[in-house]
């Protein structure tokens, strides 16, 4: 079941992801010149797929997605992998994906995972995942 989403709720879901963000930064091992625990790629040609696929096969608790365009496939897999195997997940997208001719949010509302339908703002553009509250 898709539900509509206020501005009210979608600037706090906004403060928590960056809270978050700020706080799980690694400054004093990346000044001490030693590897920082996260990764980061490019698309389309960073393989940023595989990243991921692999931080949501590694999720325990929860995953939190906000979307603008939700058309990959294998990413709502593997979404609904992690549901199946207990995982709370559940997914923001933009108004536009109602109508998207390859959104996979049918797929995601289908396996039962809660929908939200952002229709407050010109487009919600955010691309934003946060796995077990500590990965972002």
């Amino acid at each position: 079941m898709m539900k509509s989403v206020n501005l009210k709720s979608v600037l706090s879901v906004a403060a928590v992801l960056m809270a978050l963000a700020i706080a799980t930064l690694p400054l004093d091992r990346a000044q001490a010149g030693e590897n920082p625990p996260w990764k980061l790629c490019f698309s389309p040609d960073g393989r940023c797929s595989s990243l991921i696929l692999d931080a949501i096969s590694s999720a325990r608790e929860t995953v939190r997605v906000q979307a603008y365009s939700f058309t990959a496939r294998p990413i709502a897999e593997a979404l609904i992998e992690a549901r199946q195997r207990g995982v709370d997940v559940a997914v923001i997208v933009d108004k536009s994906q109602t109508s998207e001719r390859y959104s996979v949010i049918a797929l995601l509302n289908d396996a039962g995972i809660p929908l939200y339908v952002d229709y407050c703002c010109a487009i919600a553009h955010n691309k934003v995942m946060v796995i077990d509250g500590k990965k972002v």
